[in-house]
């Protein structure tokens, strides 16, 4: 996919999207990624949830009020989520493609560090990213033909 003619999506944190009152008044919070109307839902896991009133939905940086005990991780916990999105928007960018929904849910999925070298070699070899485009492997293969023959005879 290139960026003519697509949807770039867009996120938010949301709290209690299904709208849905529950018995402890408690809900979970979620990261909504947005790709044209289409919206996907990815759970930011916190030791606690939040209430209605603990909710902080006009901040762009605290979320979640003082008031709640967690504030403070959960906000950190949602900054760091975001981040990841905005990074691999960023990426996605560079290259000039627009991320689907699964890219995205499994940027948020991971749980790990890429600074860790040995762990995101790991996470590269089961999915390597996608670098090439689909008419770039007929070059490929006649070059690597050309020098394969070239050492046998």
């Amino acid at each position: 996919m290139t960026l003519a003619g697509m949807f770039w999506p867009t996120y938010t944190p949301v709290h209690n999207w299904r709208k849905v009152p529950n018995r402890k008044g408690r809900y979970k919070v979620h990261i909504r990624i947005t790709i044209g109307y289409k919206s996907r839902y990815a759970e930011v896991h916190t030791p606690l949830k939040v209430s209605d009133a603990e909710w902080n939905e006009k901040s762009k940086t605290e979320w979640v009020r003082n008031s709640h005990p967690y504030a403070e991780s959960i906000n950190e916990t949602i900054s760091n989520k975001l981040a990841l999105v905005r990074d691999l928007l960023k990426r996605y960018h560079a290259m000039k493609r627009v991320p689907g929904f699964k890219e995205i849910l499994l940027e948020l999925k991971k749980d790990y560090n890429t600074d860790l070298f040995n762990k995101y070699y790991e996470e590269i070899l089961k999915r390597p990213p996608h670098v090439a485009e689909d008419n770039d492997h007929e070059p490929k293969s006649t070059y690597i033909n050309y020098c394969f023959l070239d050492t046998i005879f």
